[in-house]
């Protein structure tokens, strides 16, 4: 073996329906030592990445359940710096460009005649992908109609097949509790057993503030459910100033709605605590909140529907709560500093 293509230490997850092919590929990327585990659909892949973030990823784009090309998207969204490489039995063009523009570093056609040749694409693109990150792998602003009526189709599908996408947020969603040094953060939602009734999601920032997000799903409004997610993710990566891109965050789901001329109302909440300042600022459309532990420092109605709340942490309490809901439909927020 040649020391220099090494792979010793990488940790390698493959996505690949095909399992005789699976195992060819596992096999030669541990003899060169690395570390692979195997996924045989695209969304066990997604809950495989939830579980532990690899290295690189190597997928299939032909699979069931989740393809590849939705799979790429969502690993674009969801985890921006996990370098991807396609391995497909099609070289159609445009699902070259799709997951391309989803931000895939190399493509390969099976079948592979010298696998050293894909061993060799993993350290480049490991290379590249450490030195020269530019952030271009970023969440989708979804600003064109293109890229909206391609969300149609899958948010068609989606409607067509509830325990699908029940199951597909449920996977999309982060572990309900987290922690960053001293602080606690725990999410508790109420739901019944076959379905959900909201999509949360969260983030903890350089200067240790998290921002958080919820949005309910009612009856077929996945729409409004992928595009709220897709547009918090966009507006948490902006760390220099979370609060300013607010805005463009209403104004872009106004702009969505419009556009795809859709009547539901977006029931949505963002929040922002800063455990510095003890700060909670929050911006909420159609959900209502009770409080435990926190003052109200001021409420007022902000543009298109959202009431913004200006609130503070008690200083003398080690724990606090935030308790959203619309009737049927309830979230619970619990902080705890250690």
């Amino acid at each position: 073996m040649d020391n220099n293509k090494s792979l010793v230490g990488i940790d390698i997850l493959i996505i690949e329906d095909d399992k005789i092919f699976a195992k060819i590929l596992s096999d030669y990327l541990i003899s060169m030592g690395a570390k692979v585990r195997l996924s045989y659909d695209g969304l066990d892949g997604l809950i495989k990445i939830r579980e532990s973030i690899p290295n690189i990823l190597i997928s299939d784009l032909a699979m069931p359940l989740l393809d590849g090309i939705e799979m790429t998207e969502e690993v674009s969204i969801q985890y921006p710096m996990l370098p991807v490489i396609i391995i497909s039995g099609t070289d159609n063009l445009n699902n070259v460009a799709t997951v391309l523009k989803f931000g895939v570093k190399d493509f390969f056609i099976k079948p592979i005649r010298d696998l050293s040749k894909l061993s060799d694409a993993i350290l480049v693109t490991l290379e590249r992908s450490s030195n020269d990150f530019d952030g271009a792998l970023s969440w989708p602003i979804l600003n064109d109609i293109s890229e909206l009526k391609e969300l149609e189709k899958h948010v068609d599908y989606l409607n067509e097949h509830p325990d699908f996408a029940n199951n597909l947020i449920r996977n999309l969603m982060p572990k309900h509790q987290s922690n960053f040094g001293k602080v606690n953060f725990n999410f508790n939602y109420l739901h019944t057993v076959d379905s959900i009734p909201l999509l949360y999601d969260y983030n903890w920032h350089q200067n240790g503030e998290v921002s958080f997000f919820i949005t309910i799903i009612t009856e077929k409004n996945y729409s409004n459910v992928l595009i709220s997610k897709s547009l918090y993710n966009s507006l948490s990566r902006n760390e220099s100033d979370l609060l300013s891109g607010i805005d463009k965050f209403i104004e872009q789901q106004s702009l969505h709605i419009k556009t795809l001329n859709d009547s539901k109302k977006f029931k949505t909440v963002i929040g922002f605590i800063n455990f510095q300042s003890y700060e909670v600022k929050l911006f909420s459309n159609g959900i209502n909140f009770e409080t435990n532990g926190l003052k109200e420092l001021s409420n007022i109605k902000a543009s298109r529907g959202y009431i913004y709340s200006n609130l503070q942490l008690r200083q003398d309490l080690k724990n606090w709560s935030m308790t959203f809901n619309t009737g049927a439909k309830l979230c619970k927020i619990n902080i705890e500093l250690n």
